[in-house]
């Protein structure tokens, strides 16, 4: 599998790298995405989502991604892996996404009600194998390990 790097896109650099190379894409890297919004972040994921298995994806320092808590990382990313994101504030739903087995979370805000992995019930499963938070808040109730878990690794 062979890893697609773009450094210092902006959003409209975004959506030209997924219209002309990033269909069919499994593994890419995006770093100091800059002057970007969540809904071309959504029309990236749209154009070359389905078939991601790795994504690192990293914002400038004070970027501003508005919007971004309300992206569907589950619908949008049906076949992601491994995930790596450095400065997006990302939803609590994303830690239930089913086809994730690895999470690096760094410098991150996460947002939402709780952080369920791996829910009582068969439908809730997730597939998280690996969490790592560095230096990032959360900004959640609780965050719950339930006993669906295949989680082997949590550092935070």
């Amino acid at each position: 599998m062979v890893e697609i790097k773009k450094k210092k896109l902006t959003g409209e650099e975004l959506i030209e790298f997924a219209r002309f190379d990033g269909i069919g894409l499994s593994k890419v890297s995006l770093t100091g995405l800059h002057d970007l919004d969540a809904s071309q972040l959504q029309t990236f994921f749209e154009l070359s989502g389905s078939t991601l298995r790795e994504l690192k994806l990293t914002l400038q320092n004070g970027q501003p991604l508005e919007g971004a808590l309300e992206l569907d990382w589950a619908a949008l990313t049906p076949s992601l892996r491994r995930l790596e994101l450095r400065n997006v504030p990302i939803p609590s739903s994303l830690f239930g996404h089913p086809t994730l087995e690895r999470l690096r979370v760094i410098k991150c805000d996460i947002h939402g009600d709780n952080v369920q992995i791996g829910a009582a019930s068969d439908a809730a499963a997730t597939s998280l194998e690996r969490l790592v938070l560095e230096e990032t808040t959360a900004h959640v109730e609780k965050l719950s390990i339930g006993p669906r878990s295949d989680l082997e690794l949590l550092e935070l």
